[in-house]
């Protein structure tokens, strides 16, 4: 057998006050939202091309479009310097040092790397302060090493 659901406790008066803001508030909603509804935004003209003109019936569409020597007079020559535009090198003695550092970069931390990771222990030796990190620097490495010898097939 359920139980009887607890009787509902009676609702508070409400006082006049909050009852006066809120109608004041669902008032001033009332109004915005026919301002908002009623009120259309349109754009002026511009006048950027000069006054406007509606085309003619009786002008085909090819005549009622622009003139290309208008258009090609303001366009900039394809030679013109854009400077900022492109990330590319100008000339091919910059694109030769640009393909140089690209390639001498990598190279050169990977050297560094292999040479730290051979030269660990006498580095440790020697500094006794590096021993914990060149200890784990080997230990990643040489996980790094059987993970990819085991995915070549070359641990078996």
């Amino acid at each position: 057998i359920s139980a009887p659901p607890p009787p509902v406790p009676p609702a508070r008066p409400l006082d006049p006050a909050v009852a006066d803001v809120l109608r004041e508030e669902a008032e001033f909603e009332a109004k915005q939202r026919a301002r908002e509804s009623n009120a259309l935004e349109t754009q002026q003209e511009l006048g950027l091309f000069g006054p406007a003109t509606v085309a003619s019936s009786s002008k085909s569409g090819a005549a009622s479009l622009p003139d290309i020597d208008d258009i090609s007079s303001t366009l900039e020559p394809i030679d013109a310097t854009r400077s900022g535009l492109s990330d590319l090198p100008q000339t091919a003695s910059a694109r030769k040092r640009s393909f140089l550092s690209g390639l001498i970069v990598p190279l050169a931390i990977a050297a560094i790397l292999t040479v730290l990771y051979l030269m660990a222990p006498m580095l440790a030796g020697a500094v006794p302060a590096l021993e914990g990190m060149l200890s784990a620097y080997v230990a990643m490495v040489d996980t790094a090493r059987l993970a990819v010898a085991g995915m070549l097939g070359a641990g078996s």
